[in-house]
């Protein structure tokens, strides 16, 4: 009499998507522990280590690699280290077995190293992220083929100035070379010291009419609670507003013709003969093939007239 043949259901796929990732991880773990192997095999002579230290200092010299690209202006590269530290760890924790001795199973156990390793790469790469200034490229390289901007920008007290002046007066004029217009000019102006600007209007010239208007503060309410039960908001953006203190302001142009220059003429507080005036911004050339976005940042030395 035969045996009748016991038959198993097959894996789901998701315990086989699981086996062939942990295999995959196992792999990749024995590869880079075979080079760390290797590694500190050659430089055994010099100073005793193991594969594990080495893979260590791997991991801080891509987290120092990472931070220098981030002064640098490098956020792909900084993002490529914080990738490659969030693979290694990865792969380690998905190979891992897991602390026999602890209370919880090994399956687990992996499961939150491998969540560990995510949330590091996703935190450092949300900070890089997060440090990059929206006028800044990815790379260095970017500048390499983006459009050069064609304006150019001379400030320059007006009237009376020296160090026992409250306020001075600052004529900035912002010059478009080309035969070529411009159009959507979009800048933000400040001074480079903390001091802020009074008041800002245009002079008359026939390139371009501009709206001048300025950025107020973070607002901030503080509530004062009273004997009888009432409340007191003092609001500092509104009182910011009303007393017109900004340190900040906005600049649009709709168009500026070619070979045009528009004259901004400011106030602002105290001496400002050693001051610069900061400029960051966007505008549109208008070549004979269509309208090209340029970034403008920079910063202003303010001269005598």
């Amino acid at each position: 009499m035969d045996l009748p043949i016991l038959s198993y259901p097959p894996p789901s796929r998701l315990s086989r998507c699981t086996l062939a990732l942990r295999t995959t991880a196992n792999i990749a773990s024995e590869r880079i522990g075979s080079f760390n192997s290797w590694v500190a095999e050659q430089i055994k002579p010099v100073f005793k280590t193991t594969s594990r230290r080495v893979l260590q200092f791997e991991l801080a010299v891509l987290a120092g690699f990472g931070f220098t690209f981030m002064q640098i202006g490098e956020w792909i590269l900084a993002i490529g280290c914080w990738v490659l530290i969030g693979s290694i760890l990865f792969v380690k924790a998905v190979a891992w077995d897991g602390f026999k001795a602890a209370p919880i199973s090994q399956g687990f156990q992996r499961f939150l190293a491998v969540l560990a390793a995510l949330i590091v790469m996703v935190f450092l790469i949300a900070i890089t992220s997060l440090r990059k200034p929206d006028i800044e490229p990815w790379t260095n390289l970017q500048k390499l083929w983006q459009p050069k901007s064609v304006l150019l920008f001379n400030a320059y007290m007006v009237g009376s100035y020296g160090p026992t002046k409250q306020i001075t007066s600052v004529d900035i004029d912002i010059s478009n070379r080309p035969e070529e217009a411009i159009q959507n000019l979009d800048l933000i102006i400040k001074m480079v010291s903390p001091r802020r600007i009074i008041s800002i209007s245009q002079q008359p010239t026939d390139a371009g009419h501009c709206e001048l208007s300025g950025v107020p503060l973070p607002d901030s309410r503080v509530v004062i609670d009273g004997q009888a039960g009432d409340h007191l908001t003092l609001d500092s953006q509104d009182a910011f507003m009303e007393m017109n203190y900004f340190f900040r302001w906005h600049i649009r142009c709709q168009r500026i013709s070619g070979q045009g220059t528009i004259r901004i003429q400011l106030t602002t507080t105290g001496d400002a003969e050693k001051d610069s005036i900061q400029v960051v911004g966007t505008y549109e050339r208008i070549p004979s093939k269509g309208s090209v976005l340029v970034k403008v940042k920079g910063t202003i030395p303010v001269g005598k007239s």
